[in-house]
């Protein structure tokens, strides 16, 4: 077996393998039809897998990291962003960073998971929903999210190239902004959208509920009680109730997306968000983008989701596969690869940008020559 130590993560743990991270150590449960060879590598690799599964829980932060997150405080200290909206995910170069639109949890929870892998330097900042943290009111169309978020961004990072990329209704986000990033006569240098799909789904009241609920459990499943079955008494409880029941699944749930101090008013505003931002996702009609797009295609995803994509754009189109279906690609197992193919893109990206801004520079100057 070879590859990468992301690749070899997902080849084991799809053979029945289970890691646990140890203080000191990892505890590894082998199935009995695991062959030997495969028992030696992972005992050659245990070191290598130990720090790929602790930075991918958050457990490893290097010296360099934090010399590099408090170099960023400084600098951004000086610009008036919004806080609430805008979250600084990872520090580095501003100028190659990289902005993740929020999913239909409105969190950056997802994001900041994806992030743990990718290589020192690499700066990632995330959009969190305007009205979570605070008293506003939420966004009321993509189009006007998005055009807040490439306000917000270009505070940041003023100057073109822009680097996107957004996981399900984050992908639909980032897919607008750079629309209008280039409508306006600016440059993207990425657009990354990993697995979202199209046509958008309408959310009827029940599916806005499981959904609500997904972000709670992470799971279909939390603590033996699935309230995906329609005979649950979650169904004949009224709002209140059901708030309730979901703030109760946040003291038993192991995987949450939802922080576990969450309070009942919190939950309720944000479930008033996830309302709105259904209603706008079912009114968004996604118009043609001249640049190129990388969609990140999961293993459930349907032909006619990436044709659909394909039809948006007059600029190249390219497909990557990526391990899981739509929910659990942002999984451990899978996170690792999606992070490794994400960075490759990125840095292709970057590269392109700086032969670009070369070339422009060259052109610029030659007729001084003459």
């Amino acid at each position: 077996m070879s590859g990468s130590t992301a690749e070899f993560y997902l080849d084991i743990f799809r053979r029945g393998v289970r890691v646990d991270i140890r203080p000191s150590d990892l505890k590894i449960d082998y199935p009995s039809t695991l062959p030997a060879t495969i028992r030696e590598e992972i005992g050659v690799r245990r070191q290598e897998l130990d720090r790929h599964l602790r930075r991918l829980k958050g457990l490893s932060l290097e010296q360099n990291d934090i010399a590099l997150s408090r170099k960023a405080s400084r600098e951004l200290s000086r610009l008036r962003f919004d806080r609430h909206c805008l979250v600084l995910i990872r520090p580095g170069d501003l100028s190659r960073a990289i902005f993740f639109p929020h999913a239909q949890s409105g969190l950056v929870a997802p994001i900041e998971k994806l992030s743990r892998l990718f290589p020192e330097g690499q700066a990632i900042f995330a959009f969190q929903a305007i009205g979570l943290n605070d008293e506003r009111d939420a966004l009321g169309s993509i189009e006007e999210i998005a055009a807040f978020y490439v306000a917000q961004m270009k505070i940041v990072k003023p100057d073109s190239p822009y680097f996107l990329g957004g996981w399900s209704l984050g992908g639909h986000i980032a897919f607008e902004m750079a629309r209008q990033i280039t409508a306006d006569g600016g440059d993207v240098g990425l657009l990354a959208i990993l697995d979202s799909r199209l046509p958008l789904p309408q959310f009827a009241e029940r599916d806005r509920w499981l959904a609500f609920y997904r972000y709670a459990s992470f799971s279909e499943q939390t603590s033996g009680l699935d309230i995906f079955d329609h005979g649950h008494p979650f169904w004949r409880l009224d709002q209140q109730g059901r708030l309730a029941f979901i703030l109760s699944v946040l003291q038993t749930s192991s995987d949450i997306v939802f922080p576990r101090n969450t309070t009942f008013d919190s939950l309720k505003r944000h479930f008033a968000y996830l309302n709105g931002v259904c209603d706008a996702q079912g009114k968004y009609r996604p118009q043609r983008y001249p640049g190129p797009i990388t969609f990140f295609r999961a293993d459930n995803c349907p032909e006619a989701v990436v044709a659909r994509w394909a039809e948006l754009t007059s600029g190249a189109f390219q497909t990557i596969d990526i391990p899981g279906n739509h929910l659990l690609l942002m999984e451990d197992q899978n996170r690792g690869v999606v992070t490794e193919r994400l960075v490759a893109s990125l840095e292709r990206a970057h590269q392109a940008s700086a032969t670009k801004l070369a070339m422009r520079v060259t052109q610029d100057i030659a007729p001084l020559r003459c």
